[in-house]
């Protein structure tokens, strides 16, 4: 567990704070000792005009609930940390409009983060999430990324409000079943499904017009003629 050094500041930080910086990414295997040694420089939280935080590649196993702080936020990136767990004061950065998860070590996702009402892009890709959030009250959600992880149900976003959702990647996890309700997602463009465990399809998802890309391959389908038409590549297209 990485320790809190409240009186350090490294020099990264320092800049942005002399020079009221709205963007920083932290990198490395510098910064990555730093952390493992001290902890994450907390200044990094006064810095309230931030908007675009990265911290990625590094030691990194939680996010204190002063995140909170950089209320101006619209984009936060974590990927391929070392994250276990995500505080529920994500939910206070109500312009959050990227939020990049990816590629740690994730079992559960806070419920607040339904919450994030300008969120339009989600990465949560390559982690062992188990389960989801509701996200009926995300409704300009465009981009959903939950591949590779270890999800048995279909992701709560077949809502009629989710009019902007137009790709959905839920390769390589553990989903039995296709909701009937896919068919609301009007702008769907790209659903992506290979390596889960579905039997069925619903019939409801012709009902997404707007579908170029679904890719089933991999998957126990119980219809013949549709496991047919997958082999050949008829019901994936590409881009």
């Amino acid at each position: 567990m990485c320790l809190i050094n409240l009186k350090m500041v490294w020099q990264e930080v320092s800049i942005a704070q002399k020079e009221n910086r709205h963007e920083i990414i932290l990198t490395g295997s510098e910064i990555s000792n730093q952390i493992s040694k001290n902890g994450l420089d907390y200044t990094i939280f006064s810095l309230i005009n931030l908007n675009y935080l990265n911290i990625h590649e590094t030691c990194l196993t939680s996010v204190p609930d002063e995140i909170e702080k950089l209320s101006n936020l619209q984009t936060l990136v974590l990927h391929s940390n070392k994250l276990e767990t995500i505080t529920s004061k994500i939910a206070c950065l109500n312009k959050l409009k990227i939020l990049d998860l990816s590629g740690n070590l994730l079992k559960i996702l806070p419920d607040e983060i339904s919450t994030l009402s300008q969120l339009v892009t989600l990465n949560i890709s390559n982690n062992q999430l188990e389960n989801l959030p509701k996200f009926e009250k995300n409704s300009k959600l465009t981009v959903v990324n939950a591949s590779n992880n270890k999800l048995t149900q279909f992701p709560d976003v077949c809502y009629s409000e989710m009019t902007s959702l137009s790709e959905l990647y839920c390769s390589s996890n553990k989903i039995e079943v296709v909701p009937n309700t896919i068919g609301t997602l009007s702008s769907l463009k790209i659903l992506l499904l290979n390596s889960n465990e579905i039997k069925e399809i619903p019939g409801d998802l012709s009902n997404c017009t707007k579908l170029k890309d679904l890719n089933l391959k991999e998957n126990p389908i119980s219809d013949k003629r549709l496991l047919k038409l997958i082999s050949q590549g008829h019901i994936k297209k590409s881009n």
